[in-house]
């Protein structure tokens, strides 16, 4: 604002000195307002120009600052940058999904969660938690199948109560059967969000009604394995499998949800070399499971196939392969 104070004073000196050398002042008096007027003009244009350009360059350097560059810690973890990430995801309409006001403390799939194995302990800020798992395993759920309230309760009371739920309990001896560390994934959902106090618990998100929002999470997909850059996607049952889908070519045999029976005649369950928009420069393998929640899972584990391997051992085969093609058995320790 000092140069526009700065041209006033200048052109308000020729002003008097123009008044005093020519015998027609009042015309001199009336070319030189006009040529003050212009120029104060030009310098307040120039000036706001500036003020704009520099806002724009400290928010890109913000932006830049908060983005942990594959998952790379700056000033924040990798998931505090999801996290906040996540609300450009909200559903227009909160009857539909509703937003995860806080993250649990223990070990849960994200949003509710970290998304991080914790184990048994809490955690309650970025410090504490475990490195993200780059360039290692994620693991895709539906949706946080949760209501607000509940989640509330678990807030106060039961910071490890996702680990209590069948997903747990049925997904960590299937991975320590195959061989994959837990510290080495990052759980997450298809669907970002609660589900409303009406229900329903089980099936698929009541997310999914909403095209905008389905549209905003896959791209948001996108994102978290932009962030991550994971070499091995686990996706989790009939609902996050299509999802995935939508995301690469590769995975045309997904979709719409052809069944498992159909997958494993086809071999088609596996599949290896797949790229994204988040990272398109990387390849990845992706897996099919049965989602270990559902209550039908015996049955439909048990129907599984897989080189001569049937029911869970097809499943522990096809995830021991994945590893190997993703390059990630060598590195488990």
């Amino acid at each position: 604002m000092r140069y526009i104070y700065y041209g006033v004073g200048f052109i308000t000196g020729i002003v008097f000195v123009a008044i005093r050398v020519n015998t027609d002042s009042r015309i001199a008096t009336i070319i030189i307002g006009a040529v003050a007027f212009l120029v104060i003009n030009i310098i307040h244009s120039i000036h706001s120009w500036m003020i704009k350009r520099t806002e724009r360059t400290s928010t890109a350097a913000e932006q830049q600052d908060d983005y942990p560059n594959g998952g790379e810690n700056r000033d924040n973890h990798p998931i505090e940058y999801l996290f906040s990430a996540r609300a450009t995801v909200a559903p227009d309409r909160e009857r539909v999904i509703m937003p995860v006001p806080e993250m649990l403390s223990g070990t849960a799939f994200f949003p509710g969660g970290t998304g991080l194995w914790l184990g048994e302990s809490r955690s309650e800020a970025p410090p504490n938690w475990p490195p993200m798992p780059i360039g290692k395993v994620m693991v895709l759920g539906n949706d946080f199948s949760n209501s607000p309230a509940g989640h509330q309760e678990w807030l106060e009371t039961e910071p490890y109560a996702d680990l209590n739920t069948p997903t747990w309990r049925n997904l960590r001896p299937h991975f320590s059967e195959a061989g994959i560390r837990l510290e080495d994934c990052f759980f997450t959902n298809a669907y970002m969000g609660l589900r409303p106090e009406s229900g329903p618990w089980g099936g698929q998100s009541p997310g999914a009604k909403d095209k905008e929002f389905v549209q905003r999470c896959e791209s948001f997909l996108d994102t978290q394995i932009e962030v991550q850059k994971p070499r091995l996607i686990l996706a989790l049952g009939k609902h996050a499998i299509p999802f995935i889908a939508r995301l690469s070519d590769k995975l045309d045999t997904w979709k719409p949800w052809p069944g498992f029976k159909k997958l494993d005649d086809e071999e088609q369950a596996l599949i290896s070399n797949v790229c994204f928009k988040g990272a398109p420069d990387q390849t990845v393998t992706l897996v099919a499971l049965v989602h270990p929640s559902g209550h039908n899972m015996g049955t439909v584990l048990k129907n599984r196939r897989y080189r001569g391997e049937t029911g869970k051992d097809a499943e522990i085969a096809m995830l021991k392969d994945a590893l190997r093609l993703s390059g990630l058995e060598e590195n488990d320790e």
